[in-house]
């Protein structure tokens, strides 16, 4: 991989056969699995087709599993092929922008429902973090550069998403101000509701609303530690406050 663009659907072009059949982490899939499962993700957003995935997380993973098995045997140029003219139909599409359905209440599976509008950020998510914490490290490929509109789309969601998990904290309304700096970065209150939910507020604090501790970190980081890839204690993360509920906090944190 050395020398070798990492961005996107350049990267896939230039990729050899021993890299395509290269093991993605964790996953039991090869990089050429990951883009047959993001070329099957840009078909599923499709409507009405759509709204039956999105309504479907509790068999998300045997859905996905079951795209990418219809697609194991097709030649690798095909894969490419279907996630390129897919995503970039989808990125040109009016659809993802159609005022009558930005407003449109639509199951985000366990993320709840939630406006259509927020279906702009599901891909940015899936493409930026399997490209970048999935397939690059498996080529031992340097991590492609993001820029601020990617990052506020993939943190949106990621976001959301957070809001919809379980927590097995002991503590409750005991809120954490998450701070993450660089491209897209933002403050959030993060505020866990015992093993329901974690409620998120984007901004400051609430006037009167103090919080229990304070995490501050890089945008860039967010999506390798929060969604497990990663360990956040080899991230560099500035805590203030409470250090022990901060760090059961982040250990709690898992968006997929």
């Amino acid at each position: 991989m050395a020398g070798r663009s990492a961005s996107g659907a350049g990267l896939f072009r230039n990729l050899d056969e021993t890299e395509w059949e290269t093991p993605i982490r964790d996953t039991g899939w090869r990089v050429r699995d990951m883009v047959a499962h993001l070329g099957a993700g840009c078909r599923g957003t499709r409507i009405p087709r759509a709204v039956g995935l999105l309504g479907t997380d509790s068999t998300l993973e045997s859905i996905n599993n079951m795209h990418v098995d219809a697609r194991r045997q097709w030649p690798v140029k095909r894969v490419v092929r279907e996630f390129e003219r897919r995503s970039g139909r989808l990125l040109r599409s009016p659809r993802l922008f159609w005022t009558l359905l930005k407003s449109w209440p639509t199951a985000f599976g366990t993320a709840g429902m939630h406006p259509w509008l927020l279906a702009r950020s599901v891909l940015p998510f899936e493409w930026h973090t399997h490209l970048r914490h999935d397939i690059a490290p498996a080529l031992g490929s340097p991590i492609p550069p993001t820029d601020s509109h990617r990052m506020h789309h993939v943190l949106e969601w990621m976001m959301i998403k957070l809001s919809g998990t379980t927590t097995t904290l002991d503590r409750t309304d005991d809120p954490v101000l998450l701070h993450l700096d660089g491209p897209g970065g933002y403050a959030w209150l993060l505020v866990p509701r015992g093993e329901v939910r974690v409620d998120t507020y984007m901004g400051t604090v609430p006037r009167g609303r103090p919080y229990a501790a304070g995490v501050t970190g890089q945008s860039i980081d967010f999506p390798a530690w929060a969604t497990g890839r990663e360990n956040w204690r080899n991230h560099d993360l500035t805590i203030t406050g409470d250090h022990d509920y901060a760090a059961r906090f982040l250990d709690a944190i898992s968006v997929i």
